[in-house]
């Protein structure tokens, strides 16, 4: 084989080295575009439902704040009704 058919050959073969290392690369980058979709994705919903739970917090504390004040005022109730039962009781 004269020297330019080598030349010509050997530069095949990187040009083919090359090619097999971009297709390589592509494939990698596929599947880290990939792997990143999936992860958005996932970063997406928990951010959702980080939301939707803080909501339902919210309301949660609003209702165990309500449940606090009727529990309050039931508790004055009582009182009053039993001091009005002792002056009633201590009046007979």
């Amino acid at each position: 084989m004269t020297s330019d058919g080598q030349n010509l050959d050997a530069s095949l073969e990187r040009f083919n080295g090359a090619l097999d290392r971009f297709e390589a690369a592509v494939l990698r980058r596929e599947r880290t575009d990939k792997n990143l979709e999936t992860l958005e994705g996932e970063v997406r919903t928990l951010s959702e439902d980080r939301s939707k739970l803080a909501q339902e917090l919210d309301e949660m504390r609003d209702y165990a704040q309500r449940l606090d004040t009727i529990q309050s005022q039931a508790g004055k109730r009582l009182d009053a009704a039993m001091d009005s039962i002792r002056t009633i009781l201590d009046a007979s």
